[in-house]
């Protein structure tokens, strides 16, 4: 998520509770990462069971929601504006038929990735053998981890104290 909309300000953590209430570990976590700038993601995590073919991410924000599919040939868009499709269902009369038509797909939108590589192993190979041939590290993945483990540690606080949490990184602002 901070690939594509920038920075968390705050995340709430939540989990379910489970037959092992007084167990360290987690089953399944849901995460609502937010930021001042009007985004907001959730992400969940579970190790009971799939729940089905599932988006990896699911952002929100003030324009409408955006669905990200693992290794999908495309991304879903759900614009907050009605589109055309969707006004033209909604004028139709009676009510009966007008719910033939309707779905909760109705205001898609998909857009087609071009890309072959679309869970980005083959990038991040790149990166790596690109690294090892110039013979130093990339430290900015160093960096980026560092920041990855605050929100993550942020969210851990959210679970203990029930709450959302901030998590705005002095350290990550002054180095990006």
């Amino acid at each position: 998520m901070r690939e594509l909309y920038g920075e968390p300000d705050r995340v709430y953590a939540s989990r379910a509770s489970g037959r092992n209430a007084g167990s360290a570990a987690e089953d399944n976590v849901t995460l609502l990462l937010s930021s001042k700038a009007g985004w907001q993601a959730t992400l969940a995590f579970s190790w009971q069971a799939s729940a089905g073919r599932c988006p990896e991410f699911i952002a929100t924000g003030s324009h409408g929601a955006i669905k990200i599919w693992p290794d999908s040939g495309s991304v879903d868009l759900y614009p907050l504006e009605p589109t055309a499709w969707a006004r033209t269902v909604a004028k139709i009369r009676p009510s009966w038929l007008r719910q033939r038509f309707e779905s909760p797909e109705i205001q898609r939108r998909r857009f087609k990735l071009p890309r072959t590589d679309r869970m980005g192993y083959q990038a991040e190979l790149r990166e790596f053998l690109a690294a090892v041939k110039r013979g130093r590290p990339d430290v900015t993945s160093a960096v980026e981890a560092r920041r990855d483990l605050e929100i993550a540690m942020a969210a851990h606080a959210s679970l203990a104290c029930g709450g959302p949490v901030e998590c705005r990184s002095e350290s990550h602002l002054q180095v990006a």
